[in-house]
């Protein structure tokens, strides 16, 4: 059983990472009656959905940080991936694993930062109560904990060996 454990933490990483990028190129992170948000779009549903790039110039601060957290742990979570992979390939590979649970960990709190800090930014700056959150920043969310989960299994397994 001890030995299925890192197994499944790596397959959990897989999904975790899966997640990340998916929620950070989607654009349903925040939506208002007519108007979808994401990181890299907004879209106009009345205008037979008409989505227009978001730029660079004139942005909310809140705005680079979620980038820059979902990019980044999207890039940490890959090289997680790659070095628990080696790890689990290698005959003494233990460290490896736990180096690759440590990351996963870390792309973790970054998740949590990017859409926590989304959240708030744009819950607290938007004139009408009638919005919600779309599927993209919820899959975020939902991430979090799973790459804890991930983590702490890569990490318990390692220390046996």
């Amino acid at each position: 059983m001890v030995a299925c454990v890192p197994i499944f933490g790596f397959i959990l990483t897989l999904a975790v990472v899966a997640g990340y990028i998916c929620c950070t190129v989607t654009n349903y992170w925040f939506m208002i009656p007519s108007v979808t948000w994401g990181l890299w779009q907004r879209c106009i549903t009345l205008v037979f959905g008409d989505c227009g790039d978001i730029g660079m110039e004139d942005l909310p601060a809140f705005l680079h940080i979620a980038r820059g957290c979902m990019v980044g742990a999207s890039v940490v979570g890959v090289i997680a991936i790659v070095i628990t992979l080696v790890g689990l390939i290698q005959a003494y590979g233990a460290t490896k694993v736990k180096i690759g649970g440590i990351l996963i960990i870390l792309s973790a709190s970054a998740v949590a930062t990017g859409t926590i800090w989304y959240a708030v930014e744009r819950a607290t700056n938007t004139l009408t109560d009638d919005y919600k959150f779309g599927y993209s920043i919820i899959i975020g969310w939902v991430t979090v904990p799973l790459a804890i989960i991930a983590g702490s299994m890569q990490l318990t397994a390692a220390n046996r060996h």
